[in-house]
């Protein structure tokens, strides 16, 4: 079967270019997760996509490895994994629409009925050409007026092009940096292709170009979060050596986005318990519509409460659901470094960069104090780590947190030697 680019499911395509990220551009043999079929396409989709900045490499062994290098100065000019979106399969009659459809609406005003009958003269049925109005529509393609009992379609009178004539470069610089650094910039995309400029101002050192793979998550979520309804995700859940789709009925209340990773993280209400899903492994969100939006005091205390917990935590736990109401008293972690501010500036600039809800005060010349009060504190002890060598003490509200901080000092310096006094 021939090669094809347009992509029919988007998660198959995520799950595969996650895999090319996390593990590295593989050689086919060693791929084995999948057929080597399906591993020559997902390659040769990302070689359309990313163009001359996919490298082959050949090794002494004569295989071929793969890798992404950047543009000249280091980044890309956008995101190239916005073509995802722009490649995906249609289905029959959809060309049709979205060009004579909205070629005849920005002209005529027109009902469902006259356009099946006038336009299709009915070889489309009327409920797949009100579906795809109503799609339009949605999507701000459209607008609609009744007229008797029906609805009268057509098309917005101004187009991008045309707004770009009103406004300045002003707007153009707007679009250029929301497409790199917001969620959902791929939307600035589509304009960017639309009104037919290019970035040549913005560039980022952390650009995280894979979390656009869960764009359609995050659109899905945002969407519920604003009508405040339920929804049904579907996620990769393990069961024993297996992995299985799990279906969760949840409301979502935020979207938490790391900085340190670019992943993003789903904060829900499932019952009477906060639980937090990775976007990566949600593959479905469907909006419970028959619910009737929540009220929107109860809707901002389940956020209230939400802040509550999140004050107080240093990670978010994907393995257990947190009940606010039978939280235990936070655990206090007191800290202390040698840092020596004219020659360690780096060092104490990370410490106050990356200490989350903690403070960090000075306490003598050389000597900084770090303090926090979290609900689980063993969670910190990876970025107290981190500080090995510059940590004088470590004292713990749970004294089997503090024994297992000394746990890892003293396994650490067996390694590497050195003295664990």
């Amino acid at each position: 079967m021939p090669f094809n680019e347009l992509i029919k499911n988007i998660n198959r395509v995520r799950d595969y270019i996650r895999e090319f990220f996390v593990f590295g551009w593989r050689s086919r043999s060693e791929y084995d997760e999948k057929s080597p079929r399906s591993y020559d396409n997902e390659k040769k989709r990302l070689a359309l996509w990313f163009q001359s900045n996919l490298k082959e490499i050949k090794t002494n062994d004569g295989r071929s490895v793969f890798s992404i290098s950047f543009a000249k100065d280091g980044y890309f000019d956008r995101n190239p994994l916005y073509e995802i979106w722009k490649t995906m399969m249609m289905e029959q009659f959809d060309m049709s629409f979205h060009f004579i459809i909205l070629d005849r609406l920005s002209r005529d005003e027109m009902s469902a009925r006259e356009i099946t009958s006038r336009v299709y003269d009915s070889m489309v049925n009327l409920e797949k050409i009100q579906a795809k109005l109503k799609e339009y529509r949605k999507n701000g393609i459209l607008t609609a007026r009744k007229s008797g009992r029906e609805l009268l379609y057509s098309a917005y009178p101004l187009s991008w092009k045309d707004i770009r004539k009103l406004i300045d470069d002003k707007f153009t610089d707007a679009v250029n940096f929301f497409t790199e650094a917001s969620p959902l910039g791929v939307i600035g995309s589509y304009i960017q292709d639309t009104a037919g400029f290019k970035n040549s101002l913005f560039r980022f050192s952390d650009d995280f170009i894979a979390s656009t793979l869960d764009d359609k998550i995050l659109f899905d979520l945002l969407e519920a979060i604003g009508r405040r309804i339920p929804v049904t995700t579907c996620t990769n859940k393990k069961v024993g050596d297996n992995w299985v789709i799990d279906e969760e009925k949840t409301l979502p209340l935020k979207i938490l986005e790391s900085v340190e990773s670019g992943r993003r993280y789903a904060a829900m209400r499932r019952g009477d318990d906060l639980i937090f899903r990775n976007l990566e492994v949600i593959h479905n969100v469907t909006p419970d519509d028959k619910s009737p939006d929540l009220e929107p005091s109860v809707f901002y205390k389940y956020r209230r409460e939400l802040e509550i917990y999140l004050s107080k935590c240093w990670d978010v736990d994907f393995e257990r659901a947190v009940n606010i109401n039978s939280l235990k008293p936070p655990e206090h972690v007191k800290v202390k470094f040698a840092i020596k501010a004219d020659e360690d500036m780096q060092v104490l600039r990370r410490l106050i960069c990356e200490c989350r809800s903690g403070i960090v005060l000075p306490e003598t010349p050389g000597v900084f104090v770090y303090r926090n009060a979290l609900w689980n504190a063993r969670e910190i002890i990876p970025f107290i780590m981190s500080f090995a060598g510059h940590v004088l003490s470590f004292e713990c509200g749970n004294r089997d947190v503090e024994h297992e901080f000394r746990g890892r000092l003293e396994k650490m310096y067996a390694n590497y030697g050195g003295d664990v006094n």
